[in-house]
């Protein structure tokens, strides 16, 4: 007997019965951060792969350089060829972020006090020099003129991977700053939170 569930002596289902359809969930990242005594978690980016490793590229003299296949594919999985580009504000190069990344950014800002100075040298800090990229079929874009001096930024030049942002920086003032971070990391013993400190 083939019963209506299409199995062979299975059991007869009623004609307006739904089949329920697998569940399909994608990985999403979370990051728990301590601020002002509470635990407090930032926006969950869902399919939003790391930027990681560092690709060489080629700026021409109209200032377009192509954005790296693997930095591409992490923005895949949220769908966008649009990310942003900023002055980095403690070190000479330029920080890339995600869609969602600026939008976790802004939630935090909003949290402090409106025209305090606080919330005014934050905000004017990271979003008044803040550009908006997309990148064309082939991975290109224009790299902004101002962006280009700030980082000092020549024919060769370096994207970074930082975890959920990344860096564009000359080569050789990249590989002083991994000297530097390097250096720091083993001096103060620096661990990932959660991780048993590395013996003196």
């Amino acid at each position: 007997m083939v019963g209506r569930a299409g199995g062979v002596g299975g059991p007869r289902r009623p004609l307006n019965q739904r089949v329920a359809e697998p569940r399909v969930i994608r990985a999403a990242r979370t990051r728990r951060t301590d601020q002002g005594g509470g635990r407090q978690r930032s926006r969950v980016v869902r399919g939003m792969r790391l930027f990681l490793n560092s690709h060489r590229a080629k700026l021409d003299k109209k200032g377009r350089v192509s954005f790296p296949a693997e930095f591409r594919a992490a923005l895949d999985g949220i769908d966008s060829r649009t990310f942003y580009l900023r002055p980095h504000h403690m070190y000479g190069c330029v920080e890339g972020l995600s869609q969602p990344k600026l939008d976790a950014l802004s939630d935090r800002l909003n949290q402090l006090d409106d025209y305090s100075e606080e919330a005014e040298n934050l905000r004017l800090t990271l979003f008044g020099d803040t550009a908006q990229i997309t990148y064309d079929a082939e991975g290109r874009f224009s790299m902004p003129q101002n962006l280009i001096d700030f980082a000092g930024l020549g024919e060769s030049l370096v994207f970074t991977g930082m975890g959920d942002v990344f860096q564009i920086w000359e080569e050789q003032a990249l590989e002083r700053r991994k000297a530097e971070a390097r250096q720091k990391a083993r001096d103060n013993r620096l661990t990932v939170p959660g991780t048993a400190r590395p013996p003196a």
